[in-house]
């Protein structure tokens, strides 16, 4: 076997072959990194935001609705896909709001939406409702009192419930399979 060296002119040939193949293995690797080690469908935060979509505060965020201030929480506070409690606390000049009708219509871009009517509970106005799915939910709550009504929107993300211990989960890959690992 017959090897050229830098006096002749040129590179070993094995020299040669790895300043082709490292940029071939960097590339591959990136690819691998990139995408998770999955294929199918694009990552979720690569699809673009629907325009049409009013953007609206996050939960806890005290808002000015019509003459009303509005603040709406969850329960749990990083809503989850699944049955979620919404509990909205209503004021005017610093004092609650009693027998309001209070709804709240729950909705992704592009898609219909529901919509619950929460009840009066103590100092504050609640109900359950179905997230039905993961992603980016627009929430408004209008408030209907004495000839006097207004409308707050948020926004919030809702997450898929974590698997049982010892579980992984592929999100939302449809490739994908749930892995149980041995404690």
């Amino acid at each position: 076997m017959e090897r050229r060296t830098a006096r002749e002119g040129g590179l070993h040939m094995t020299s040669r072959r790895f300043i082709v193949a490292f940029p071939v293995m960097i590339v591959i690797v990136v690819l691998i990194v990139g995408c998770g080690g999955r294929s199918g469908t694009p990552a979720p935060s690569s699809r673009p935001a629907a325009p049409s979509q009013a953007r609206g505060s996050a939960l806890g965020t005290e808002q000015t609705a019509g003459p009303f201030q509005v603040t709406l929480t969850t329960e749990p506070a990083a809503p989850k896909v699944g049955q979620v409690r919404f509990i909205a606390m209503v004021m005017r000049d610093a004092k609650m709001v009693k027998d309001a009708k209070v709804t709240l219509e729950l909705a992704m871009a592009s898609m219909e939406g529901t919509s619950v009517v929460l009840s009066q509970a103590g100092e504050q106005y609640e109900s359950t409702a179905n997230v039905g799915m993961a992603g980016e939910w627009t929430a408004k709550v209008t408030v209907s009192a004495a000839n006097d009504t207004g409308t707050a929107t948020y926004t919030f993300s809702a997450t898929r419930p974590r698997q049982g211990r010892g579980k992984a989960s592929c999100g939302e890959y449809p490739v994908c399979t749930s892995v149980s690992v041995s404690d």
